[in-house]
């Protein structure tokens, strides 16, 4: 859906058409590429708890879970000591799963940091 939206989007920029076509042409191939080798991915295998994760079987150490908007980023590091990354849209998982997860993350306020009416 992105590279399509992106496709279109450099068409209908003020390149030139000269330049415009290969351009949208890299973005198509660019694009159906990268879906490829994320559809090839295997899942992942997540296990949270207190004071313990494992990622695949393997426990790892450093894991944070951050939510931005409607994203989840989990960000860990493995055993050799290389920093991982997924990003994932959680209304893909069951809600039991997804509440879980909210709740392995961490302490979040109910409400934002700065107040939604003026003093």
């Amino acid at each position: 859906m992105l590279t399509a939206a992106a496709v279109l989007a450099v068409l209908n920029c003020a390149l030139p058409a000269v330049a415009a076509f290969p351009v949208a042409a890299a973005v198509a191939v660019r694009g159906g590429w990268l879906a490829v080798r994320e559809g090839r991915r295997p899942p992942l295998g997540l296990e949270l708890a207190p004071g313990r994760a494992e990622v695949d079987g393997a426990r790892v150490a450093a894991v944070a879970v951050e939510w931005r908007g409607p994203l989840a980023f989990l960000r860990w590091r493995d055993a050799a000591g290389r920093v991982h990354r997924r990003t994932w849209w959680p209304d893909v998982l069951r809600p039991r799963d997804r509440r879980r997860l909210r709740l392995a993350a961490g302490n979040e306020s109910a409400s934002p940091v700065v107040a939604s009416v003026a003093p």
